[in-house]
């Protein structure tokens, strides 16, 4: 019977002392060394378990002598843990407060498809298989980076170094990369573009100048910085006026040089005799127009002209083929206006001018 009242009494002794750990917080200072035996240090000024089963810990917490993993001595928490705050947010396993979190010498792993976000799960980022970083905001994935180090903005399949990809929107100009300068950068915002790791690369830049450039103010160019000082290859002014070998261009397309066309002059001239064919420099005649005009046609009988007549004069170009004319270019005349036995017609030469269409 006495036993049967001891049992009773602890048990209720138990319970009473859960109810009220359960009503109140639960205070536990650690002294140290232990009482009995030896076992590792567990250092703090006030552990204290609130209602819910947070974990709030004043004055800092160190489990040691040394932290393995899996080993006895870790710190395991069921519920929240705060740290500089006592109002842990509820769903998040850890809320830091004011402070800030710092690994002195280790790794934070994150699981495959897993990441840190915002409160609202909106903006963050996620760590993929495959060696994929995804960085989302709005709930939407925005720009990914991959194992081959391509970045994409856009697009979470980057083909390139740097692949942007916008969705059409009417009006908008949405996979544009914008390089902008304050007020402070007078000679211009650019985009270099250098290849000079090989023999004959070369160093380019897209620019915008301007008021201190010395290729000129509000252009666009194209410049190659591989020369000392950099030379402007190519200009557009505001008004569209493009240049080629000048940074002034007043014309639609002002180019200081010699035009080439498929690496051929953009005209070409010569003479030709009666028959002689004369063939495009490339294309074909469907490319080019002729122009044919008299060079030399008639006769000159030094001390016997007056007896002497020119009839007629033709002087045209034929097409025979795709790719060449025939040049008709005589005369008719008549040496001796007293016979017509003398009339004939003679061989003359003829100019021509070849022009693209």
């Amino acid at each position: 019977m006495r036993n049967s009242l001891k049992t009773w009494l602890i048990m209720g002794l138990l319970l009473g002392t859960m109810a009220y750990a359960l009503a109140e917080d639960l205070t536990l200072t650690t002294y140290y060394p232990s009482p009995r035996g030896v076992y590792n240090e567990l250092l703090a000024q006030t552990i204290t378990l609130t209602n819910p089963g947070n974990l709030q810990v004043s004055g800092g917490l160190s489990v040691g002598p040394t932290y393995t993993p899996g080993l006895p001595g870790d710190v395991l928490v069921e519920g929240n843990l705060a740290i500089q705050t006592s109002s842990p947010v509820p769903g998040s396993a850890l809320t830091v407060g004011t402070g800030d979190v710092h690994v002195a010498d280790g790794n934070v792993n994150v699981n495959f498809d897993k990441g840190l976000f915002s409160l609202d799960g909106q903006e963050g980022f996620f760590v993929r298989a495959g060696s994929l970083l995804e960085f989302v905001t709005s709930g939407a994935t925005k720009m990914t980076l991959d194992g081959a180090g391509n970045l994409g903005i856009g697009t979470t399949t980057p083909s390139r170094g740097l692949h942007l990809f916008g969705v059409n929107v009417p009006g908008s100009v949405k996979s544009a990369i914008r390089v902008q300068t304050d007020t402070g950068s007078n000679l211009g915002a650019g985009l270099e573009l250098w290849h000079d790791g090989e023999t004959g690369g070369r160093r380019f830049i897209l620019l915008s100048t301007g008021s201190n450039n010395i290729g000129g103010t509000g252009l666009f160019q194209i410049a190659d910085q591989t020369v000392s000082p950099s030379q402007a290859r190519l200009s557009i002014t505001g008004a569209g006026n493009v240049g080629i070998g000048t940074t002034d261009p007043t014309q639609p397309l002002d180019v200081a040089g010699r035009i080439l066309r498929n690496s051929q002059p953009f005209s070409l001239t010569g003479t030709a005799t009666h028959d002689d064919i004369v063939t495009v420099p490339w294309g074909t005649t469907s490319d080019w127009n002729l122009f044919v005009s008299p060079r030399q046609m008639g006769e000159d009988e030094v001390g016997s002209n007056l007896d002497n007549a020119l009839l007629e004069i033709q002087c045209w170009a034929t097409p025979i083929s795709t790719t060449s004319w025939q040049i008709t270019a005589r005369y008719l005349f008549n040496n001796n206006v007293s016979s017509s036995t003398y009339v004939s017609w003679r061989n003359g030469v003829a100019n021509y001018l070849l022009v693209p269409r």
